[in-house]
């Protein structure tokens, strides 16, 4: 063979070892794209937060958020700082401020247990805000006794209307849940009005539990979307809560869960006023039940989604991976097929050097 087609067929040689490199290190630039692009996806993936506005409706939202801007100012006590700010006080003379309350930002989130307790105490909020105007207007009548109840072997009876508690006088039955708040006690002092005479009752607790407005036995007849939650009752439907529901979502979710829940029962409690009302005909009103049910359905089917999208990647990233393997294979295959060609070109230019000397 000449030397002129020898020169040829190692050039040829050489020129499609680079060719193969090349393409060798496009495939494996691609797969290494590829695999941050999955990734990055991967880092992206979250569970889709149930929102408040999803729940009431957007227009439903955008009217309660009209209503709550304009709200008027809410108590005289604040028109009256906002008249004493625009008049100047001498500094010597001015009150000392209140130790601020250190709270957390509304967004700031809690530990699970600390959560759930804060969203109970939005919801019973939101439910006894509700309530107050119709329990202002019931007298304490008693409709009602619990069979084995402090109040049945105290003697109370059907009937009774409660004249006083702990020497509180009451006008209404909410005024009966407040005394007990108020005065905290195993024990009571009742004065109750039975067949026009003045009786005075003790109510004792057996073990010696705290009463509070919903454990005396008492039972007044209100309509059936009027109820009072006390502090103890909340800290219950708040066990019951985590007992029923968080025991259904993994154990790395329970405290995202618990917040989402916890900002929207936030919301629910600050529109609450605005949540009755929205329709002239027939007024509505949202049960916190209903939101619970409600977010909890939702979060769940965003953590099937999350989980189903996260398979779909995670099986992406071991097709990217099996085929980045492939690449590096072809890449190690390429330069060794580049180096017997580069090795053979420059043998034979080498060679060719030689003869001509």
């Amino acid at each position: 063979m000449s030397t002129e087609v020898k020169k040829t067929v190692h050039g040829w040689f050489l020129g499609f070892a680079s060719i193969l490199l090349a393409i060798a290190l496009g495939v494996l630039f691609s797969a290494a794209s590829d695999l941050t692009d999955a990734s990055m996806q991967f880092n992206a993936l979250t569970v889709k937060q149930p929102r408040f506005a999803d729940f009431v409706g957007p227009q439903r939202y955008d009217m309660l958020m009209k209503k709550a801007t304009k709200r008027p100012a809410a108590n005289p006590a604040q028109k009256a700082n906002a008249e004493a700010a625009k008049s100047p006080i001498d500094p010597a003379k001015a009150p000392p401020e209140p130790p601020k309350a250190v709270n957390p930002p509304a967004d700031q989130p809690l530990a699970l247990d600390a959560a759930i307790q804060r969203t109970f105490e939005f919801f019973s909020e939101y439910e006894n805000k509700l309530s107050k105007p119709s329990l202002q207007i019931i007298k304490p009548v008693v409709a009602a006794i619990e069979t084995g109840s402090p109040a049945e072997q105290s003697g109370i009876k059907v009937g009774d209307t409660i004249l006083t508690v702990g020497g509180t006088k009451l006008e209404s039955v909410m005024g009966f849940y407040l005394a007990l708040s108020d005065k905290p006690s195993p024990e009571l002092s009742l004065r109750v009005l039975r067949d026009k005479r003045e009786l005075n009752i003790i109510l004792r607790s057996p073990k010696g539990i705290i009463f509070h407005g919903n454990n005396t036995g008492i039972k007044f007849a209100l309509p059936e979307d009027v109820f009072y939650i006390t502090e103890q009752d909340a800290k219950r439907l708040a066990e019951q809560y985590k007992n029923d529901f968080m025991s259904t979502i993994p154990a790395d979710w329970r405290t995202d869960a618990a917040n989402n829940l916890m900002q929207m029962a936030r919301q629910l409690n600050n529109l609450g006023t605005e949540m009755v009302d929205l329709n002239n005909a027939k007024p509505i009103r949202i049960k916190s039940s209903d939101l619970i049910a409600w977010q909890h359905k939702r979060w769940s089917e965003s953590l099937e989604d999350y989980f189903s999208q996260r398979r779909l990647l995670e099986n992406k990233v071991i097709e990217i991976l099996g085929g980045f393997g492939d690449a590096i294979s072809g890449l190690v295959a390429a330069l060794l097929f580049f180096g017997i060609a580069l090795l053979s070109f420059l043998y034979n230019r080498s060679f060719r050097h030689k003869s001509s000397a």
